[in-house]
């Protein structure tokens, strides 16, 4: 339930609403850092948590964790949560417990559900399919990033490539970007997420790939008719390359000067 194919060891099985990794051990929920840590160092010391890792939480590599103290009730109420109201149409997804999603979409004559059995990528394609069947609406980037994921593999990219770019996706493209309406994503706020990638210690091949991901799923997304305009023309990658037209094979550019 571990994809080790990189830096980061990465959780692909059951995770909380806030991105935590975790599992059953016997009767009992915990995290899966927590069990990670413990068969590579034995138990944890009392009122200690395994911290997550700085750049990934669904990471569960030994390297990447750390121990720390775990809260006060106090401290904890005295840090609000912060959530972003997600536009009109996206909707919403809530796992009721392990395994059973809760779906919701807003239409304009009020709202409608659903629950879906399953993994959250199948809660995430449940919701895909809610939205479709709730009558016209914004097109947000997520449906897009599907339909070229699906495009890649009938051109027959290689598994390892498609796996790279998915995660890339889930890790630092889809919690901020990927319930935004496809059209209101601009230049701006796509350099801004590239930047934060460089600045939370990505490589420069993971912030280049993080962009050719992008500009794939918009180039395709032009080219069919789903978005009017492409904001990948022109970008400024951090390190100050911009991007080229696409290559024909999977509809991905490239940096250039």
């Amino acid at each position: 339930m571990v994809d080790r194919t990189g830096d980061h060891h990465l959780w692909l099985g059951f995770s909380a609403g806030d991105g935590t990794p975790q599992m059953r051990v016997g009767s009992k929920l915990t995290t899966a850092r927590r069990v990670a840590w413990e068969l590579a160092f034995g138990s944890i010391p009392p009122h200690q948590r395994v911290a997550a890792c700085a750049v990934a939480r669904r990471c569960v590599r030994v390297e990447h964790l750390h121990l720390g103290a775990r809260p006060s009730p106090a401290h904890r109420e005295s840090q609000p949560a912060e959530r972003a109201r997600a536009p009109r149409g996206s909707g919403s997804l809530r796992e009721l417990r392990p395994g059973r999603w809760a779906l919701t979409v807003s239409t304009p004559d009020g709202r409608r559900y659903s629950t879906v059995e399953g993994t959250r990528l199948d809660a995430e394609q449940g919701m895909r399919e809610l939205r479709a069947a709730s009558g016209p609406s914004e097109v947000m980037l997520e449906d897009l990033a599907a339909r070229y994921f699906d495009s890649l593999e009938a051109k027959g990219r290689s598994a390892a490539t498609i796996r790279r770019y998915h995660q890339l996706w889930a890790d630092w493209l889809a919690p901020t970007l990927g319930a935004l309406p496809a059209e209101r994503v601009t230049p701006a706020r796509l350099e801004r997420v590239l930047r934060a990638m460089t600045r939370s210690g990505q490589s420069s091949s993971s912030v280049h790939q993080a962009a050719v991901v992008l500009s794939g799923v918009f180039f395709a997304a032009h080219a069919a008719g789903g978005v009017k305009t492409n904001p990948m023309i022109g970008l400024t990658l951090p390190n100050g390359d911009t991007l080229q037209r696409p290559r024909r094979r999977g509809q991905e550019s490239g940096p250039g000067r």
